[in-house]
This record gives structure tokens, sequence and C-alpha cells, in this order.
């Protein structure tokens, strides 16, 4: 990640504790007394052994692979010269003259000394750089304490720092700060880097802990589902099925954090396990075992106490009284008793019209009810109140409340169930989690956009691609794609194929047409803008074959009925992978042209284990998610997550659904029908851009003209919006590459994360400020769009993001709709290559309406900016462009 590891020597002391301290003492080398306040020897510098030890140990430090030294204890040579003080000129030329060996022998490597400003105007052309300790901030080793450093003290290394800087060399600062004080350790940092040098703030042990690197915790572990063998219960299939994911997984991932789906039959992680996690969501489908539910109180409360917020969805887990009422202790709820009653009456006491009647009244219901209320000092969102007449007591239902430790959500206002494919929401869930987690404070890596524009990507399932078309007289669907949609297709494209189908093997199918489907597909596959893909071997409805029982019925076969040629009786999920990526590497597509993702058949849904089969052929995989919110289906709830994460896998999620979930199973509407994933991609940019644009059909739709008008429509509302187009395994990986990003908040102001380079986009709400390109590091530019400002990076594993309040006064690159890379991107300077597709771009804050000088593919020319000083460029494929300002 570009980061340098120098390996330390000490020029003056030696360590007793130090584990070459042996060799020091065997080697007989003098000393001259100590430094107790380290409990440290001084070594007489003018001993002939002293310099080859020390050699000897640089030799060891770079045969290790270190980039170069830092030197500590220079200014100790000060030390030596009051014990011998005839000998001063003497350990200050020794010590010189090691440093200077030091260099003769590794002429490229970085040299840091620590202090040492005596000796500068003799070794400044022998080391690369200069680090004073406590400049600002300090430590007292005797007294244990931290303490501000005198005014003029600071001042009088600042002005030695300022000699070393003038000489060209780097400047480092490393200051001392209670790990309590994050305030001061902000303000110090601050001013190191005010002054020019790049600060280390830490504590005495220099072991990492600093209070000024915090990490953003971005995990939420959901526990869903129960014991299969708990029969009486409905099984949960899925975490796609789990109210965790319909209902909170796309907005807490678009405020930054990332889902970990585990079942309980799989057992609780140890809380060690989840120091990394933010919370943890117990899902409505969750029922504990009955003999494990006293563990899983106190597993609850070492959660909360460590500071992960907890979220109920639906109920308490619980039906043991006695681990009901632990769990209760530990989490602060009181409970009347009676769990639950029936109610023949009840009214809202509480009702937060602000957080409540989202998409839906909320309603006061006679439900069974739990008696219960939520701990002191929380906030409730909806209180019902038992008013049965046959009361002797008061009975309330805290139903929607957050608290200290986090908060609930309870049956029945998870939502209300318009049909089989739409709920209503009663409870605003941004407010709700926003009241829970961390959010708009902090930067978040964005899968919704690439280089400043909404990322845009189409795939295309193998279905049909054989059939029959009514659109060209005796043609087949993969045909009339190919001459109506693909051949002239402007953007990139994923295509998959059912390697059984195009091998005839189907039971209507006949050999003699095998020649001719596996030409319409060699043919697709060879458009430069088609990445290929393969949607299985004979197209499974169902990859979780452990639990055949419990989805079965829901298709009349498992997979596509073959002849007996084909001699495949059951389903083979390496067949159904490897082997279809293997037959289209081999038989389809050119040899610089391999397969990259393996699209999902029929209910999308592959276990962890059936995920691994696609990791370990080295491909991507996609499909799978309900998003489908439009006028028809107009809940939040329509919009599905990114990804499903489970025992260490991730299943990568399509943006939207295809036309089969718009046309009612391909009964029709077949315009109007997927012509409404429009909407779709309306609705997921406004108010909150949820969704990159993803136009995902099968080849079917290409069997009659109404299904095609409807395609070329979405391509033509497409084309005329600002997009930023990939392909689908581009998507995938990014996707992936998100859901591993760490971000570290490292100072006021400033941000570092980490990943693959594969996630290009941070977004943060526009009044935390502007990038400050110079200051930071891997960032290119930015574009604003709402109340957000989305922030593109140059692919580096480390990104280093500093704002300001200010916009830059300088030109920076604002969109791209295709990749590019970045050559050099300072206050003066930007320098790009165009990568394998064509780029339109555009760079702004350049004097308006003026001539500027450009170099594009090497030549020099002239290109007029507008009257706000934007430069839009388009480029061709592999063009270099390079702009001074």
């Amino acid at each position: 990640m570009g980061v340098r590891y120098l390996g330390y020597l000490s020029l003056v002391e030696i360590d007793p504790k130090a584990p070459y301290y042996p060799k020091f003492e065997e080697a007989g080398i003098r000393t001259l007394g100590e430094n107790l306040d380290w409990g440290t020897k001084l070594v007489d510098l003018t001993d002939p052994n002293w310099r080859p030890f020390f050699l000897s140990m640089a030799m060891e430090i770079h045969a290790k692979g270190f980039k170069g030294f830092f030197l500590d204890t220079a200014d100790s040579v000060q030390r030596l010269a009051k014990i011998q003080p005839e000998k001063s000129s003497e350990f200050t030329s020794s010590l010189v003259e090691i440093v200077k060996a030091l260099r003769q022998l590794y002429p490229e490597s970085e040299i840091v000394v620590n202090r040492g400003f005596e000796q500068l105007d003799s070794w400044s052309d022998s080391i690369n750089g200069v680090l004073a300790e406590s400049v600002f901030a300090a430590f007292d080793p005797v007294t244990k304490e931290y303490y501000d450093v005198a005014p003029e003290d600071s001042q009088w290394v600042l002005d030695h720092l300022m000699r070393a800087k003038n000489a060209g060399l780097d400047l480092y600062v490393l200051d001392y700060i209670s790990p309590s004080k994050l305030g001061r350790a902000w303000e110090v940092e601050r001013m190191i880097r005010d002054f020019g040098a790049v600060p280390f703030i830490s504590t005495p042990d220099l072991q990492g802990d600093s209070s000024l690197v915090q990490e953003f915790k971005r995990k939420i572990l959901v526990l869903y589902g129960h014991d299969p063998k708990l029969e009486e219960i409905p099984q949960i299939a899925s975490p796609l099925d789990a109210a965790a994911h319909s209902l909170l997984q796309a907005t807490l991932e678009w405020m930054g954090y990332e889902f970990e789906y585990q079942c309980i039959i799989d057992g609780l992680p140890l809380p060690e396990r989840l120091e990394d996690f933010a919370g943890i969501i117990l899902d409505d489908s969750l029922n504990v075992p009955l003999e494990d539910e006293l563990d899983f109180a106190h597993w609850l409360n070492k959660n909360k106490q460590a500071g992960r917020k907890l979220i109920f969805l639906g109920g308490y887990p619980f039906d043991d009284e006695v681990s009901l009422q632990t769990a209760f202790e530990h989490l602060a709820l009181k409970s009347g008793g009676d769990w639950p009653s029936p109610v023949t009456s009840a009214e809202l006491v509480v009702h937060d019209r602000e957080m409540m009647d989202f998409e839906l009244k909320a309603e006061a219901q006679s439900v069974d009810f739990h008696d219960t209320t939520s701990p002191p000092g929380a906030q409730i969102h909806l209180r019902l109140q038992d008013v049965s007449s046959e009361l002797s007591k008061t009975r309330f239902y805290d139903a929607v409340y957050t608290c200290s430790w986090g908060g609930a959500i309870l049956s029945p206002y998870l939502g209300f169930d318009v049909s089989e494919e739409s709920s209503l929401l009663y409870v605003n869930i941004a407010k709700f989690l926003t009241k829970i987690f961390p959010s708009e404070h902090w930067p978040v890596p964005d899968v919704t956009t690439c280089d400043g524009l909404r990322i845009f990507y189409s795939h295309i399932d193998g279905d049909g691609f054989t059939s029959g078309s009514t659109v060209i007289r005796d043609s087949i669907c993969g045909e009339v794609l190919y001459e109506k949609v693909l051949k002239d297709f402007p953007y990139p494209i994923t295509v998959s194929i059912i390697e059984s189908t195009l091998k005839s093997q189907l039971l209507d199918q006949e050999a003699k047409d095998i020649e001719r489907y596996e030409g319409v597909a060699r043919k697709i596959f060879s458009l430069p803008h088609v990445e290929p893909a393969s949607h299985s071997y004979s197209h499974p409805y169902i990859w979780d074959l452990d639990n055949l029982e419990a989805q079965k019925d829901l298709y009349e076969t498992l997979n596509l009925q073959l002849k007996l040629t084909a001699r495949y009786p059951a389903i083979d999920l390496k067949r159904e992978i490897q082997g279809s990526l293997d037959y289209i590497r081999k038989e389809l597509v050119p040899a610089d042209k391999p397969p990259t993702i393996m699209l999902w058949s029929g209910n999308c849904r592959p276990t962890p284990e059936t995920v691994a089969l696609a990791d370990a052929a080295g491909v991507e995989n996609m499909n799978g998610g309900d998003t489908v919110i439009c006028n028809r289906y107009p809940s939040l709830s329509n919009i599905a997550g990114k990804v499903i994460s489970m025992r260490g896998r991730l299943q990568i999620l399509a943006s939207n659904q295809n036309e089969y979930m718009y046309t009612n199973g391909w009964l029709g509407p077949y315009f109007g029908g997927f012509s409404q994933v429009i909407e779709t991609f309306e609705k997921t940019e406004s108010p909150v851009r949820f969704k990159p644009v993803n136009v995902y059909y099968h080849f079917y739709s290409a069997d009659r003209p109404a299904s095609l008008n409807a395609l070329q429509e979405i391509y033509a509302w497409c084309g005329k919006q600002e997009l930023h187009a990939m392909t689908a395994t581009e998507y995938a990986s990014l996707v992936r590459d998100s859901h591993y990003t760490q971000m570290y908040q490292i100072g006021m102001n400033r941000w570092t994360m980490i990943n693959e380079g594969k996630l290009r986009t941070i977004r943060i709400a526009n009044d935390l400020g502007y990038p400050d390109i110079v200051a930071s590091r891997g960032i290119v530019g930015f574009n604003r769009h709402d109340n957000w400002t989305y922030i593109h990076t140059d692919g580096s594993p480390r990104v280093e993001l500093a704002l300001a309040q200010a916009p830059p006064s300088y030109a920076y690159l604002q969109t791209s709709d295709a990749p590019l890379e970045i050559k050099e991107v300072t206050a003066h300077d930007l320098a790009f290559t165009v990568g394998k597709r064509s780029a339109k771009v555009k760079i702004v804050q350049l004097p308006a309406d003026r001539e500027i000088s450009v170099n594009i593919g090497g030549q020099s020319t002239t290109m007029h900016t507008d009257r706000v000083g934007t430069l839009s460029v388009a480029l061709e494929p592999k063009t270099t462009f390079q702009i001074s300002f």
C-alpha cells in the first residue's frame, strides 16, 4: 500500500533488553555511563569495534527487506561530551562518519535521523529526513505523565527543523498524547502539518496505540433462523428472506455499514471475534434453541458491554421465562409478566409522527400484547396501552424505541404486507438507524458512483437464447438480440449462456442446430464490448441441494429437462459452474477473453459452499436480490442490499430485478411491464442514490416486438443520462472491495481508506467540506450531487483524504464516463491515460472562456473552456492526456 518500513538503529545508546545486546557484549565495545531516564548504556563512539558492529546490524535489517533506517539517540552524543569533554570533537566526528558509512553502504536506502541538529550541516547530504520528538506534546518517563511543551522550547526545535527543511530534508514529528485526549491530538496533528511535517501521535511504548487514529467499525452481524429440527416453525431458507435484509440492509449499506449473516444453527460467534463489529441485529426469524437461551442472554450482555449496538426486529427471541428475565435485566427492560396475553382493546399513548407513519400510518392494533417497556432514558417512538375494561393494572407495550444500547422495531410494526411482492413501512428506517449508528459525519465507501458519475452496467441471463422470435421470421432470440441490440451497443455489456441449450440437449431441441446456436454465441462474444459469462450448464432453479425438500414444490423441475443422451441424471454443482465456464472458454470465446463472472440462475440463492465453487474457479458471481421499487411497488422495502455475506463468502446481488418480475412472471404486459424499471432507476437516484443503473434481462426479451421495444426504450433512457459504464464483473469486484474496505480517521478532517483499489469512490455530506486534493493522497477529483460529494480516487490501495472548508482554487477532474489511469495530480498538473474504452472527461476550475494548452496523445494543442471554466473532452481508448494549469 505504499508504506515504507525503516529498520531501527540506535547511534549512541544500547538497551540491555535488546535482543542484540549479547552480541554487543561479546564484541567487547566500551560504554561510558548510562541514560537513567530510559535505562540504556552510552556507547563510546571512538571504540573501533562500534562502527563495524553498527553496520553489521544495518546489514541484518537490510537483508530482511526494510527500505531504509531510522537512526535514534543522535542527541546523546552530548551526554558523552559531558562525561569526557576532552573527546567531544572525536565523539561528534565519529557519529558523522558512522552515518556517512551507512550511506555509502546503502546509497539507495532511506535514512531518517531523530534530531541530531548539531550535526545537520555535516550529514545533510547523507540522510533523507529528520524526526523530532516532543515538539508540542511530550511524556515524562519519570513521572509517567503527559504534558504540553513550553512554547519557547517548541520554537527552538521548530527553528532547527526549518534548517532541515531548507536543506531539502523530509520532516517528521513524533509527539506523545494520552489516548483519552482526542481533541488535543487533532490540534497537535494540525499544527505539525501546518508546519510542513508528517505527524505521528502515539504513546511512549510506540506500539501503534494512538488516540489520533480511529477505525470506523463498519460490520453489522445479523443473527437469523433456527434449528431445522423445529418443524413447527416455518424455516427461513435464506438471508434474503430475513426482515433485516428487506428492512434495514440497503439503508445501512448506504450509511457505510456491511452486513454479515449467521444462522443460529451455526452457533454464536465469540464476542472477541466481533471486535470489528459495530452492532448486532436480532432478526424476526431468530429462534434460539431453548437449551441455549440463557447463554444467549449473557452473550447479548457481553456484546452490549463491549459497546456493540443491538437491534431487535419483530420480538425478543426467548421462550424460557428465566432466560427472558435475565436478558431484560441486562437490557434494563421492564416486563409485567403475562408473556404474551390477548388484548381486546388498545390505544396509542405515544405516537412519534416524525419517526412513524413513514409509508403507512401506525394504528393501535389488538394483537398479543407483550407488557414490556423500554429502558430508562429511551426515546419511545410508539407505545401502546391495553385499555381492556377487565384490566386490574396498567399495561404498556413499547413497540418502537431507541436507547443507549440500540433499539427495537417490534411486531406488528415491521411493515404491512400489501401483497406477496410488496410491504409498506410504518417506521422511517433512515431516521431510526441514524439514532443508533453514526452517519453523515464520516466518509462512506460508495458503490453507486465512479469518477463522479452514477454507475451503469447491463447483464443478460442466458434463458431464451435458442427460443424462436416473432421479431424476425425464422430467427432465434440470440440472433435478434445480436442484430437489434448488441451489434451496435455503445456500452460494455455482460452476456451469459446456458451450456446445455447451446448444445441442443433439451428435450425439444435437435442436434442439427448446435452449429447455429454456438455460431451465434461466438459472434456475440467476439464483439469487443461484450463480456462473456456463464448462466450454468443446466439452469438449476435451486442451488441449495441439501435443502431441496423445503423448496422443490416451488418449481416443476429442479433444472431444465435434458435428453437422456446428455447423461446428466442429477445436478452437479461443480459441473454447473466450473464445467460451464470451461465450455465457454474452450469453445466460444477468443483466447484472450475468458469468462470472468457466474450469473446465478433460478432462485439465485447459492449457499456459501456453492459460492466457494465460483471463487475457486477464479470468477466473480452475481444475481439475486429483489430491487423492484417503482410506482407499482413504492416501498423502500423493495430495495435489496448489495451483497449477502455468510461464512466468509460473498454473493453479489444484482442492483435491480429483471423483466420477469416486471411482467408478472412473463405473462405481460410486455412493453409497459419492463419499462417500469425506469421508475426504479429514478426512485433509486432521488432523494437518495441507493443503486447504480442496472439493465438486467434475459434473451427472451427479444421474442416479441413489445418486449424488445421496452428494452430499446430503457436503453434510450440510459443514453440520455450522464453515466459511468462498466461490466458486471467490474461492478461485482468493486462491491466485493467495498465490503472489505477499512476507513480510519487519522486527524481532524483527515481520513485514510484501505482496500484493493477497485472501489474508487468515497461519499461525504456536503457540509463536511471539500476535498483538499493537493493535501490528500490518491484523490483525483470530486462531483457534487444533491446533498452529497462523490470523491474519486486513483485506485491506490491506500488513500488519504484531507478536507477543507473552501473549494479548491486549482483545476481538478470532475467526471469521466469510463476508467482512467491517473499519472499525476498536483495543483499545477493533471495527467492520465484512457483505459480500454473511449471516455468523455470534464475538468473544472480552469480559467473561464479561455484557450488552454493541452497534450493529447503526445501532441500539443489548444482547447477552449466554457463560461464557467469547464473543459469537456472526448478521448479515444489508450490516449494520454496532460494539462498544466
